[in-house]
């Protein structure tokens, strides 16, 4: 009995000692399922583990997978079509395709305003907030940063369904409860129609709609809202009828221009995103056919490593085209798509370490001292309180009378020696 306990815990402990699944596969395996993914893939895998970051800092990884991003078109960037109709990097997407909208100059117009709206991310105004998304690095992280689903909430890597609304939806589940459920969408209105209001008629050119069935729909979230700000910012007539004020106005006449842009930009985004979502999912049916192929040949049992967090990850991201992205957006793309932070866990905002969340405030003090201030107000009884500068890794918060009494007890030398 006891032999054979002990036969058991040796077998157990054999089996608890043996190597992780990279030291068990050989890199050629890593190259092979990692040379099969995007640059931004690559560099997710980078940053879980040194054994990786030395895999992945092998130069004919980053030529392969650049290959991979070369394969789909380009993404069509709105900056490109300040100066010309019809760039040559994107005039492939929109190649024989008929019902284009004229590039006017009312479209380059819209254009043109899309750089000034750059630095509107944090402004109060939602409409303004939804223009900044289409200049710079915020374009690339719109497109492929990720987001919630507009219908079930869930969070999605899917592009986004419309550039106008920036819907984003998970599945065609949701597209058919976006369609079918009236709480999401409302038709354009009109002023002949009934359930409209006088003051919709301002609304109509500027409201961001999506087509269906060859009618303008817009969302209700969206009609809501703009009929609120008019209200708060309108001018009343002698009738009681709404009018927009000047500046209101103003804002209106440069929705206008930017949404007769997008109408314009539409097409191009549309056919590349038909394109590259029906090209993702081929390719990575045949990467995962060529790896199990490549595994079988070997004699290796894929199974075993095909359960690790990182390697599924890495196999199951899509291709994206991260051609356009700044590195500094690039980094935080990696940082946002990188590994759950897990229950009872936060992230730090200035190492990026995983700790405990009741350990937050020590770690700030004894990793990052300089962040921590000495004095704060308590949201308990809103009064002042401060910490004493000869401790530096106290977390005590006292009123200016205890802070006095401590000094007095604990730091009495400190004083001589300083008068």
């Amino acid at each position: 009995m006891a032999r054979a306990q002990s036969r058991r815990l040796r077998r157990i402990g054999r089996r608890a000692s043996r190597p992780s699944y990279l030291e068990q596969l050989p890199s050629e395996l890593w190259h092979e399922v990692l040379s099969n993914c995007s640059a931004e893939a690559v560099l997710n895998a980078a940053k879980a583990c040194r054994a990786f970051r030395d895999i992945v800092a092998d130069r004919n990884l980053h030529a392969v997978s650049r290959e991979n991003v070369d394969l789909f078109y380009a993404l069509p960037a709105p900056e490109a079509f300040l100066f010309e109709s019809d760039p040559p990097a994107f005039r492939v997407l929109c190649l024989g395709r008929k019902n284009l909208l004229p590039y006017t100059p009312e479209v380059a117009a819209g254009f043109n305003l899309f750089a000034t709206y750059k630095d509107c991310g944090a402004a109060p105004n939602i409409f303004d907030r939804k223009a900044s998304v289409y200049s710079g690095a915020s374009y690339d992280l719109f497109i492929h940063g990720g987001g919630k689903c507009y219908v079930c909430g869930k969070e999605t890597s899917n592009y986004p369904h419309d550039l106008m609304t920036q819907l984003r939806l998970c599945s065609t589940t949701c597209l058919g409860c976006l369609h079918q459920h009236k709480g999401y969408l409302c038709p354009m209105p009109m002023p002949d129609e009934k359930g409209t209001m006088p003051s919709d008629a301002y609304l109509v050119p500027w409201l961001p709609y999506i087509r269906r069935r060859r009618k303008r729909y817009v969302l209700v979230e969206d009609l809501n809202r703009a009929r609120q700000e008019l209200r708060e910012a309108g001018v009343a007539n002698e009738e009681g009828d709404l009018s927009p004020s000047l500046d209101l106005a103003e804002a209106y006449k440069r929705r206008s221009l930017m949404r007769g842009s997008l109408e314009f930009f539409h097409h191009y985004y549309q056919a590349w995103h038909n394109h590259h979502c029906g090209y993702v999912s081929p390719m990575t049916m045949r990467n995962r056919r060529k790896t199990s192929r490549y595994g079988r040949r070997h004699g290796l049992n894929l199974i075993s490593f095909a359960k690790n967090p990182v390697v599924r990850r890495t196999v199951a991201a899509y291709n994206r085209n991260v051609e356009y992205v700044t590195p500094a957006a690039l980094r935080d793309a990696v940082r946002r798509s990188g590994l759950k932070v897990p229950l009872g866990k936060v992230q730090c905002d200035v190492c990026e370490r995983i700790v405990m969340e009741s350990g937050l405030e020590q770690h700030m003090l004894c990793i990052h001292p300089e962040t921590v201030p000495l004095t704060r107000v308590d949201p308990a009884s809103g009064l002042e309180v401060h910490r004493c500068e000869s401790c530096p890794k106290s977390l005590a918060w006292l009123s200016p009378q205890q802070l006095a009494d401590h000094r007095r007890v604990r730091h009495a030398s400190v004083s001589v020696v300083g008068s």
